[in-house]
């Protein structure tokens, strides 16, 4: 059984942190990037739109 508080005081985690941010922020922005996308069409399809 892996203890991770453990594995984080001596240094277990990769130095190179940003190899699993980055990619996963940049996943987070076109998801968010495509729901609002997605309500936007919604909204324009349905007659809904204000402008």
């Amino acid at each position: 059984m892996v203890r991770w508080h453990l594995t984080a005081l001596v240094g277990g985690f990769p130095k190179y942190w940003w190899w699993a941010v980055f990619p996963s922020v940049t996943i987070l922005i076109i998801a968010l990037g495509f729901v609002l996308l997605g309500d936007r069409l919604q909204d324009i399809i349905g007659g809904r739109a204000v402008y």
